[in-house]
């Protein structure tokens, strides 16, 4: 089958499915769908559009495998709200959405990608940032079955969790992991995973000197860098643990911000 990988390398993925209750997919329609969604990322902070100073080489390989869309448009320029016409597949005008409307809940009666997707026999699991709908909304209430959960962060901090281990761990290193486990433990199901860090987000202060000095970003962007880094790094796991299960050519890969 052909390899189902594919970039997008703009601001924001407006994404193209249209939820209606009478479509269904056949069982040999089914590819294994990853939707990646990073907050404050610009498409000029990675290596396959020109920035010398971060290095993303699992990032690029997506874009230099796959298929880069670079006419997408933004819905909403905040996270929130963003996240809420991308889960809903609607603009924020047509469900109350928009501007920063942080807590304001999902109608119930609308469908839902990840709703969608499990209607049409996916697994679907949710990592990392969620910040969508009403804190009563979480993910299990919009139709994913499974979902990370998401460690105490560190006392003070926003990119630092502490692990089953009690062990001081980046959270997005965290995700990483989870991402593994995910296809691990369904790696025989056709699945749908969306994953949205914490990094990129700003203000992007605490990148540890670990990820930074694997840049040569100066200043407070050495900060901001190193937290792409670790995206990367994680799509680099990604794309590890599909090749160990021999899972990326039946794998749908996408990459937004």
């Amino acid at each position: 089958m052909k390899i189902f990988t594919q970039f997008l390398g703009w601001l924001i993925l407006a994404f193209p499915i249209c939820f209606k209750g009478s479509l269904k997919l056949n069982a040999s329609d089914k590819p294994n769908v990853v939707l990646i969604y990073i907050d404050d990322l610009g498409y000029g902070d990675l290596g396959c559009y020109g920035s010398d100073d971060v290095p993303t080489p699992h990032i690029d390989r997506l874009a230099k495998e796959g298929v880069r869309f670079t006419a997408s448009y933004i819905t909403n320029p905040p996270c929130c709200p963003s996240r809420c016409a991308l889960i809903m597949g609607q603009y924020g005008q047509r469900f109350g959405k928009y501007g920063m409307s942080r807590g304001l809940p999902i109608p119930e009666d609308r469908p839902t990608l990840a709703k969608f997707m499990g209607e049409n026999g996916y697994v679907t699991g949710q990592i990392g940032k969620w910040d969508i709908g009403s804190k009563a909304q979480g993910p299990l209430q919009v139709g994913f079955a499974e979902v990370a959960q998401t460690p105490p962060k560190k006392k003070g901090s926003k990119y630092f969790c502490t692990n089953e281990e009690g062990k001081t761990q980046w959270l997005t290193d965290y995700d990483g992991d989870n991402i593994v486990t995910f296809i691990e433990r369904n790696k025989s199901k056709p699945f749908f995973l969306y994953w949205s860090p914490e990094a990129v987000h700003s203000k992007n202060d605490e990148a540890p000197s670990s990820l930074t000095e694997r840049t040569t970003a100066k200043g407070k962007r050495s900060k901001l860098a190193g937290a792409i880094v670790s995206v990367d790094d994680q799509v680099g796991k990604l794309m590890k643990a599909l090749d160990k299960h021999g899972l990326r050519k039946n794998t749908l890969v996408i990459f937004s911000s």
